[in-house]
């Protein structure tokens, strides 16, 4: 691959598990403020997620392995969150 854009994504919860959505949004917009490298997104489903974007044509193994470890840690943060709202 000589560019583009690499995304890792992981889902948090779907839609249909996670009918309280109105009263988690204000933590999961402060947790979302604090985490860094990664950005936590709702769909219009209420699916949760948090991703990473990352230039292929810079990223190294090195950066490949950090990305995927940031987006794993911000997604086992939000996922606390969420869980007290389920």
């Amino acid at each position: 691959l000589s560019g583009g854009t690499l995304v890792t994504q992981v889902t948090v919860v779907r839609g249909k598990g996670f009918s309280r959505v109105n009263e988690a949004a204000i933590p999961l917009l402060q947790l979302a403020d604090r985490l860094e490298y990664v950005r936590v997104s709702l769909d219009k489903n209420n699916t949760v997620f948090v991703r990473n974007e990352a230039r292929v044509k810079s990223l190294d193994l090195d950066q490949l392995v950090m990305n995927i470890n940031h987006v794993a840690a911000g997604a086992d943060q939000v996922s606390g969150e969420v869980k007290r709202f389920q």
